[in-house]
């Protein structure tokens, strides 16, 4: 392998004299074989979700390298900037130097390093049919046939796991059975043509819905624990218990679900702070909240709690939009203002985004019943593709003779750091005289977002029934 080269990876304020701590820093380094060559991006845990600590910039051999000072022992995760929903999963220590060479988006190869990494590279080649399949368009069948097949495997490779390191043990056995508790129920809620019905679900569900407790914070030490209680509280409720079989959840009945999917105050905090985003307006958010605030309990948890509040408080209805102005795949450039007089459904998306494409079917629905209603709305969409994929934008507008007004950011971040939007698909609503209706409306595939729309336009049951 070439030589590592030690690039840009300050974290947390790294000096240049953290390198020499060995007692308190550790070192993962290596080689990006992948076919991407963006920057990589470094996660530690926090409570429960991963919290980015570091970018490190790829040298012209595609090496990266990451210095943790007073490294805390745990998993870390790290991913490229393109593909942020694939992470690869690493277990460091203070004094680890670890070696990797990255095949694909997760998969990697130990060159040198930890017996604890050789322990936890070994699980994740085991289990990686699996953890992919639980998030691909592996249909149900296969992924029921691959889970089963992979139980009795789990249970022999715990009983293998025998470093000499402890804490690390009795962490990889728990981590193991996380992973097969939370790939059956990640693939539920994945978009999927059909999902099985509640009896086509193999017998492992049941022990799996009846045994977890979430009554523990020991979670936390996962990445993907607050996001884990989330969905299977989704699962539990609403696939498997069928609870709103007859009946559409309300948002609060949602976050009621997920509360109580907990005995532990600490994780019913942890659980709010994650689901705050449910709540598009001021009103209904502390009408929702208010009663849980006793849970917040960690600083964490609280600090997310004032930064929605916050959120929803600053963009309040009626307050003005933001006036972006970019172009429309003619080149010409379209504004805000320009749409004066009519409202304004914005889709803030980009090509590679799967959840922002699978709203397109249902925006277009929207627009056709909009249009054929004459109502006075007009749909924007607006990529956020970089200036150097436009020609790939604008292939992908034309082929799938997308409607509406097609803008393009041009790589400007202006719209996206005025909302402070940190994921996509994001949709806002603007009312005729450019103000807000709302930051952050429903996608389309909510009907909540044509009741907004009817209302906004001074529609009602009766004309919304003439639309259809």
């Amino acid at each position: 392998m070439k030589k590592i080269t030690i690039v840009i990876c300050f974290v947390i304020g790294l000096m240049s004299g953290a390198l020499a701590q060995k007692n308190t820093t550790a070192i993962i380094q290596g080689e990006n074989a992948r076919d991407i060559k963006t920057p990589l991006e470094l996660f530690a845990v926090k409570e429960g979700a991963k919290e980015k600590i570091a970018v490190s910039y790829l040298n012209k051999d595609g090496n990266f390298a990451f210095a943790i000072p007073n490294c805390e022992e745990g998993l870390y995760y790290i991913c490229d900037t393109v593909y942020t929903w694939y992470s690869s999963r690493f277990y460091l220590k203070p004094g680890d130097n670890v070696t990797i060479k990255f095949k694909d988006k997760e998969a990697y190869e130990v060159i040198s390093g930890s017996p604890e990494m050789t322990v936890l590279a070994k699980w994740n080649e085991l289990a990686a049919p699996v953890a992919k399949a639980a998030r691909d368009t592996t249909q149900y069948p296969t992924f029921f046939a691959s889970y089963q097949k992979l139980m009795p495997q789990a249970e022999t490779f715990k009983k293998q796991i025998a470093t000499k390191n402890t804490k690390f043990n009795a962490f990889m056995k728990s981590m193991v059975d996380w992973d097969m508790n939370v790939w059956p129920i990640a693939i539920l809620v994945m978009p999927k043509p059909a999902r099985p019905e509640r009896e086509q679900y193999p017998a492992f569900y049941d022990a799996i819905i009846k045994n977890t407790t979430f009554s523990s914070t020991s979670i936390l030490q996962f990445g993907n624990a607050a996001d884990y209680m989330h969905i299977f509280s989704v699962v539990k409720y609403a696939y498997y218990e069928k609870k709103y079989a007859n009946t559409k959840p309300t948002t609060s009945s949602i976050l009621k679900d997920e509360i109580n999917i907990t005995d532990n105050d600490t994780l019913k905090g942890i659980v709010l702070a994650h689901s705050l985003a449910l709540f598009r307006t001021y009103n209904d958010f502390t009408a929702a909240t208010d009663q849980y605030k006793k849970y917040l309990l960690t600083p964490v948890a609280k600090a997310k709690y004032f930064d929605q509040l916050k959120k929803v408080s600053t963009f309040s209805k009626g307050s003005y939009a933001y006036n972006f102005e970019y172009e429309n795949s003619l080149g010409k450039k379209v504004s805000l203002s320009d749409l004066k007089g009519k409202i304004v459904v914005v889709d803030i998306w980009a090509t590679w985004c799967a959840p922002c494409k699978a709203e397109m079917p249902f925006m277009k629905k929207l627009e056709d019943e909009m249009k054929a209603a004459n109502a006075p709305v007009e749909f924007v969409s607006i990529s956020t593709d970089g200036a150097n994929q436009k020609q790939v934008w604008l292939d992908y507008v034309q082929k799938n003779a997308l409607g509406g007004v097609q803008l393009n950011t041009g790589g400007k971040q202006d719209l996206m750091e005025f909302y402070s939007i940190a994921a996509i698909p994001r949709f806002i609503l603007i009312d005729a005289d450019g103000k807000l209706i709302t930051a952050s409306a429903p996608r389309p595939s909510n009907p909540d977002l044509k009741k907004m729309l009817m209302a906004a336009i001074g529609g009602d049951d009766k004309k919304d029934n003439a639309a259809k």
